[in-house]
């Protein structure tokens, strides 16, 4: 069934199965939209079953969800990794005060930020070093090591080796997608009498946390190390309020490496100052924008 949508001003009249819908008291079943009268003419979208994706270039990417067939929602689409236009090459650096929660963003340069970039995206990226968790499993010990968090894209080494006598048993590196609550077995290996492992691998998921875990150990002493690479952690985060040209306040998105200066930073390529897209289209799957 295909399923319509006409927009009159600042409301979504829903049409579907040749008719217009009605809700559970026969009457019109209508939706607040984000757009008025001087913004249809350039609207543009495209469908996907019961999804449609509207950009006019004055207001962010929107989205129209049926999930049944008197409830719709319309709602901005939340884009959490850019796109970003190109890679500061200025003097210019902007200084975080805190790597995570709502931070203030501090810019040496006095034309950095106006009032436009509220809810704006900016991609932030330090370089960290590598960080490892290492011990030993003595002779029937069993239990976890500690935790060591691997962002998304960073790559791990897992390794063990053993010390006399051999040792026997399964040992395996797990991950958590919620801060512990739950873990994921990665890699579960037993051994007899001695036999180890050398296993090396990018998070492709997201933000985790590793352990190693040992389980039936009957003998011997096994060494493990578990160590996160040296990284460059693109941070994002979305621009809530303007202080001024030098200063916002700004929530964090995506973890921010470090809270020093850096001149590695990017502008998010949408928002009310840059604009935002004019035309849309499906190619391959993928949903392109452009302007």
């Amino acid at each position: 069934m295909k399923n319509l949508i006409l927009i009159l001003f600042l409301t979504a009249i829903c049409y579907g199965g040749g008719g217009q819908i009605l809700d559970a008291n026969d009457n019109p079943y209508y939706i607040a939209s984000p757009y008025d009268g001087n913004e249809i003419a350039n609207l543009q979208y495209v469908q996907s079953a019961d999804v449609m994706y509207f950009v006019d270039g004055t207001d962010p990417v929107y989205k129209l969800s049926r999930t049944s067939h008197a409830d719709w929602t319309i709602a901005e689409v939340n884009f959490t990794r850019g796109p970003f236009k190109a890679e500061n090459i200025t003097a210019t650096t902007i200084e975080p005060n805190a790597t995570t929660g709502t931070i203030t963003l501090n810019a040496s340069s006095a034309t950095m930020w106006n009032a436009n970039h509220i809810g704006a995206l900016w991609q932030i990226t330090h370089t960290i070093g590598a960080n490892s968790v290492e011990g030993s499993f003595v002779g029937t010990a069993t239990g976890n090591s500690a935790s060591l968090t691997v962002l998304l894209d960073q790559y791990f080494d897992f390794s063990t080796h053993s010390a006399a006598p051999n040792w026997t048993g399964t040992i395996i590196l797990q991950k958590s997608y919620d801060s512990g609550t739950t873990w994921k077995d990665v890699i579960p290996v037993h051994y007899e009498n001695d036999g180890n492992i050398q296993y090396s691998e990018k998070e492709i998921v997201k933000d985790a946390i590793y352990r190693v875990h040992m389980e039936s150990h009957t003998s011997g002493t096994c060494n493990y190390s578990l160590i996160a690479r040296s990284f460059d952690v693109h941070g994002v985060v979305k621009i809530t309020a303007f202080t001024d040209a030098n200063t916002v306040t700004a929530t964090v998105i995506n973890t921010l490496g470090d809270t020093n200066a850096t001149t590695y930073w990017a502008e998010g390529a949408w928002s009310i100052d840059e604009g935002f897209p004019q035309a849309i289209a499906f190619y391959e799957e993928r949903l392109c924008f452009a302007a």
